[in-house]
């Protein structure tokens, strides 16, 4: 990456006030000739949500060259979105974005690019099921199901919420799937949607916002594989951790379908209950389910088409 004028420059920009230390190496070199100048190291600290400077313009007739730079969130417990802004004469192109966590370092070395290190993050991309490949078309929980039983009864009234993965991308998800095994009965009442969570599941609660969601759904009341009959159309952005959820509230009888066990209270699967529709909902609290040999929720994938 190079600063061609006196009025380029590399700034940072930062999404809360975490510590996140700057160091470019850089070269500066002869516009007409390629012959270098200089070469030299700028270190700065940044401890605000804010945009600063981070790489200063070359001088007359040079051109300066960004080799390598590392910018880590050394924070103990905030994250940050990092933002390498170039700043062409008061004019912002955003070059790269990446959300940091604590102890977390996005690196940057000429002839490679860009790419994030740190202690947690091998962790966070092994968590993930959602991968960078645009051929990827079905997500879905890491759990399987049981090994004896593989089907779920829905219980009335209680929504559940699977975890398929941490976003690697920008997605735009269409389906929420799911297979009835045993057919439900009554006035056809159910919702599926999108959620994301702040975290990982990490063997806890968590809070579960509403990305989309949609009470149009397939037949409750006959077998087969049943998704929401209108496609969702919601940008899920790159960083999300991403939830299917199903609540069914049939008249009589809910539908029994493919089930998930296994979850051993890690997070993958967190319910709530007498929180009404999916559809009136801006949040939802999700409680973690218990250890069981049987099967626990239903079995539910995302899928891009």
């Amino acid at each position: 990456m190079d600063l061609h004028v006196t009025t380029d420059k590399l700034q940072i920009g930062r999404s809360s006030a975490a510590d996140i230390d700057s160091v470019i190496n850089w070269g500066e070199f002869v516009k007409a000739t390629g012959v270098p100048v200089n070469f030299g190291s700028q270190r700065v600290a940044f401890a605000s949500a804010a945009t600063g400077d981070a790489l200063d313009a070359p001088g007359a007739n040079n051109f300066k060259s960004m080799i390598s730079a590392t910018w880590r969130n050394k924070h103990a417990s905030l994250a940050c979105d990092v933002e390498v802004i170039l700043d062409q004469n008061a004019t912002d192109f955003s070059i790269w974005k990446e959300t940091l966590q604590p102890g977390e370092t996005l690196e940057y070395i000429q002839g490679i690019g860009f790419f994030r290190g740190g202690p947690t993050a091998p962790d966070t991309r092994l968590l993930t099921n959602v991968e960078t490949d645009d051929s990827q078309r079905i997500f879905q929980c890491a759990i399987k199901g049981h090994s004896t039983l593989h089907t779920f009864v829905c219980i009335s009234g209680t929504a559940y919420y699977i975890y398929v993965g941490r976003a690697a991308q920008d997605i735009t998800p269409k389906f929420v799937e799911f297979h009835i095994t045993s057919a439900g009965a009554g006035t056809d009442t159910k919702e599926v949607g999108l959620f994301s969570t702040p975290n990982a599941p990490s063997k806890s609660a968590q809070t579960l916002t509403k990305i989309v969601a949609t009470g149009t759904v397939d037949a409750g009341t006959s077998t087969g594989v049943k998704r929401n009959t209108s496609a969702f159309a919601t940008l899920v952005p790159k960083g999300t951790h991403l939830w299917a959820a199903l609540r069914t509230a049939l008249a009589t009888t809910q539908p029994t379908t493919g089930g998930l066990a296994a979850d051993m209270s890690q997070g993958h699967i967190l319910t709530t209950t007498g929180g009404g529709a999916l559809t009136g909902l801006s949040s939802a609290s999700g409680a973690l389910v218990a250890v069981a040999t049987v099967t626990v929720a239903p079995e539910l994938r995302v899928t891009m088409d």
